[in-house]
């Protein structure tokens, strides 16, 4: 179902931003006739990677909407700097949802069917926007060897994302995925000084709290040693990619 075909129905559209829109100054406050032939100002709405939007009309390529963390900001915007999410599916799939003997969350899903992962999708969304709002501050500062690290891996999701959301993703290959995906974001985080996040080898947050402290522990130290792994192995890869080119 398309974006028109749902608003159709009264429905409000969900979509994350998969590209920044910085409308020009010139264009940002646009000036139109309408059918009566008075003037109004059509407000455009900055978008930056990350963000939640929610739409409520389209019209050809473009659509207004605003953003679901300040709906006080509005504005018209293309509908191709935004990907809708399936809120329906995620709602089912948090309903459906079971905890494994290891205390992690993980989707039930059928081997050899095509899926999708909303906490995926939903997690990468979170941080890239998190992310993005590290990234001006490490322009700010001119530290750009670390914004060069950080926006490799923003690529990097943008693509794991990208691909969970075209549905053409099978289940043994979405687990792996999310599994490289887990790992990518463990990684920024370290770099930007986020909070580690415990997962178990599936690459779920471990709930930490319906385990044992030694189990909890192990795993929190298993994480770090990861994390550690894959940084020298980064690094490592960086230095070859420069000096072959």
């Amino acid at each position: 179902m398309t974006v028109a075909e749902r608003l159709k129905g009264g429905d409000v559209t969900t979509a994350i931003v998969i590209a920044n829109f910085s409308p020009d100054s010139q264009i940002r406050d646009s000036i139109v006739s309408t059918s009566t032939g008075r003037t109004r100002a059509i407000r455009h709405l900055p978008l930056l990677l990350g963000q939640r939007v929610e739409i409520d009309v389209t019209h050809g390529e473009w659509c207004h909407g605003r953003l679901a963390d300040d709906k006080s900001k509005s504005g018209i915007f293309p509908l191709s700097f935004v990907s809708v999410i399936d809120v329906a599916a995620l709602r089912s799939s948090h309903r459906s949802d079971r905890s494994n003997e290891s205390g992690a969350t993980t989707s039930v899903v059928n081997h050899g069917e095509a899926s999708h992962d909303p906490f995926l999708v939903e997690e990468v969304a979170n941080v890239l926007k998190e992310w993005w709002a590290a990234c001006k501050t490490l322009y700010a500062n001119q530290n750009m060897q670390s914004l060069e690290r950080v926006t490799s891996l923003i690529e990097e999701l943008m693509s794991a994302r990208k691909r969970v959301l075209s549905g053409n993703v099978m289940c043994e290959e979405l687990r792996e995925l999310r599994t490289v995906v887990a790992r990518h974001i463990d990684l920024g985080n370290k770099w930007l000084g986020f909070d580690m996040v415990v997962r178990n080898e599936a690459g779920y947050p471990l709930d930490v709290d319906g385990v044992s402290p030694v189990r909890a522990f192990r795993e929190h130290l298993a994480a770090f040693n990861r994390i550690q792994q894959d940084t020298v192995r980064f690094l490592f890869n960086c230095r070859i990619f420069h000096h072959n080119s």
